[in-house]
């Protein structure tokens, strides 16, 4: 999942691959990332490592959902 940030429209990987796979996007992009975690535990940090010195990763913002 992709978002436009200056639109905040919400694009599928196979729609962003199909119609922007290498043009600009106005505003820039991010990946949205879906991770289960186990509901029944508590969350007591989360580390964000980058292993790659071309790449420069911004953490915008982390929502936690409940069942």
């Amino acid at each position: 999942m992709r978002v436009h940030l200056k639109t905040g429209k919400l694009v599928s990987g196979e729609e962003s691959k199909a119609k922007y796979n290498g043009k600009k996007i106005d505003g820039g992009a991010a990946t949205v990332l879906d991770m289960l975690i186990d509901s029944s535990k508590t969350l007591k940090s989360i580390t964000l490592k980058t292993i790659a010195n071309d790449v420069v990763i911004g953490l915008m913002g982390i929502s936690l959902l409940r069942d």
